[in-house]
């Protein structure tokens, strides 16, 4: 297991759920937020070493061009 914290930031509870499931088996600490508004939030609070955000954060666009 890597020591250090991962944060994602992504909209998509599936999507989140899916990622943070995994990156458990692989890291210390995974956080997760739904919202890009709460990064600095986070990172006031805990030292971050990746950071996961999704790029698309337009509202109810679905059209395969979003992404982590």
């Amino acid at each position: 297991m890597t020591r250090g914290t991962v944060l994602i930031v992504d909209d998509d509870r599936d999507q989140v759920k899916k990622l943070a499931e995994t990156l458990r088996h692989e890291y210390e600490h995974v956080l997760t937020i739904a919202t890009p508004g709460r990064i600095r939030e986070i990172l006031g609070r805990k030292e971050v070493d990746v950071v996961i955000m999704e790029t698309n954060y337009r509202s109810e666009v679905r059209n395969g061009n979003e992404g982590l």
